[in-house]
């Protein structure tokens, strides 16, 4: 049992790690006139249409369960649809990336840490450089430890709560914009 607990705290301590190093990847480029909400937040404002993709193919593991980034992929953009937003494949479109991890430990074979990582890219003129560049202005991120049998039906929950949340926030920016 001791070597299943640090295991498993291995698995997690590798999430956490993970999860910090995003957030601090992805701190804000420029403030927000809006203090009301984070600046990655109000970056959503008046986000109408967006292209949805993959940043990394999945784990291999994901797609002998059955997983594919098309399946993934239609979930989503029908759940983006269904809330308003047109989904295109314009190439100057606001992006929706995501990223699927997972994390295993030979002591616990039957366990599986996941991140699940999404993030909308977009022009962002960075002032120094004096240059415009795609860089990611909205990151989310999902982790969890769960059994081996359960990671399918878990990175689906993920997956949608990673789009809710993106929705959520679009429309809490739009409110305050307006």
């Amino acid at each position: 049992m001791r070597k299943r607990t640090r295991a498993t705290g291995k698995v997690m301590t590798l999430l956490m790690v993970l999860t910090i190093a995003v957030v601090a990847w992805s701190a804000p480029i420029k403030e927000t006139p809006q203090r009301a909400i984070p600046p990655q937040v109000y970056s959503l404002a008046d986000l109408d249409r967006i292209s949805v993709g993959f940043a990394l193919p999945l784990p291999d593991e994901l797609r002998s369960a059955g997983m594919t980034e098309q399946k993934i992929l239609a979930a989503c953009a029908k759940e983006l649809s269904d809330a308003g937003f047109e989904i295109v494949a314009d190439a100057d479109a606001p992006r929706l990336q995501m990223i699927a991890i997972l994390a295993t430990d030979d002591l616990s074979p039957n366990q599986r840490g996941y991140a699940l990582l999404a993030t909308i890219d977009q022009p962002v003129r960075v002032q120094r450089l004096e240059q415009t560049l795609v860089l990611p202005t909205y990151v989310d991120l999902v982790v969890g430890l769960n059994a081996k049998v359960q990671m399918k039906r878990q990175l689906k929950v993920g997956f949608d709560k990673l789009v809710t949340n993106l929705i959520k926030r679009a429309r809490l920016a739009d409110s305050v914009r307006k």
